[in-house]
């Protein structure tokens, strides 16, 4: 997944898959949404084409390590009593079980994305005596080159109580 700010655009493409498809929104809400209609409508087609969805996966691959790598790996599968083989299948079974899932990613993108709005908001606009209905000014300051320019641009908002009013 990638955040295009220019466009205020989150957009991805399936992994793993023979084609290309990609999804864009411009809310995470709106990316998963769009994410499970890319992959519903890939999967849809593909039974169509009578095609197999999935690249396969051989179960095998070659892993360039260097010789220095190699050797300590060598020594430290003996030590154990193990092949090399075996200590790699350990190692990349431990590095997926603490890889973080692709809906913890979506949240840390959602918080992150929620955190820049508040930062900009409290930078840029004073919304301290907001109302109901009420446009919220854009502060005269000069904007840091980690925010867009939004020179001129009013918000509306809505501002209610906790108990509705």
């Amino acid at each position: 997944m990638e955040i295009d700010a220019d466009d205020c655009c989150l957009h991805g493409k399936l992994l793993y898959i023979n084609d290309l498809v990609t999804y864009e929104s411009d809310s995470v809400d709106g990316l998963r949404r769009e994410f499970e209609a890319a992959v519903d409508d890939y999967l849809e087609t593909c039974a169509e084409l009578g095609q197999e969805p999935n690249k396969p996966f051989k179960g095998s691959f070659n892993v360039r390590i260097g010789p220095e790598l190699h050797k300590s790996l060598a020594y430290k599968a003996s030590e154990l009593g193990i092949n090399t083989n075996e200590a790699v299948i350990k190692a990349v079974s431990e590095f997926v079980q603490e890889a973080p899932s692709s809906s913890d990613l979506l949240n840390d993108v959602r918080d992150n994305l929620k955190r820049y709005v508040f930062e900009y908001q409290s930078q840029y606009l004073d919304i301290s005596q907001a109302h109901s209905g009420s446009t919220i000014r854009r502060r005269e300051s000069q904007p840091s080159r980690n925010y867009p320019s939004m020179k001129g641009t009013s918000f509306v908002i809505e501002v209610s109580s906790a108990n509705g009013h």
